[in-house]
C-alpha cells in the first residue's frame, strides 16, 4: 500500500459530484445499480448529498481493488 495522501483521504463533496456530472456523457448508459445521470442531475442538494454518504465508501473500495491496495 502506497503513503498516505490526506487530499486524496478526504471524503468526497458536492462539489466533487457537481464537478464529475458536468464531465459525463449527457447520453451514456446508466451503471449497474441503473442510477441515469438524468435521475442523479435532478436530484436537489440534500439527496446529493445523501448519495455521497452512500456510495463514497463504495467507490473508495472499488478504486482500492483497481489500484491493488487494501481499501482505503
Amino acid at each position: 500500500m502506497g503513503a498516505s495522501n490526506a487530499e486524496l483521504d478526504e471524503p468526497f463533496t458536492l462539489w466533487d459530484l457537481e464537478w464529475a456530472l458536468e464531465q459525463i456523457k449527457r447520453k451514456s448508459a446508466p451503471g449497474e445499480d441503473q442510477i441515469t445521470y438524468t435521475l442523479i442531475l435532478n436530484l436537489s442538494d440534500k439527496d446529493k448529498e445523501h448519495l455521497l454518504d452512500i456510495k463514497t465508501p463504495t467507490v473508495k473500495k472499488a478504486l482500492s481493488r483497481h489500484l491493488g491496495s487494501s481499501p482505503l
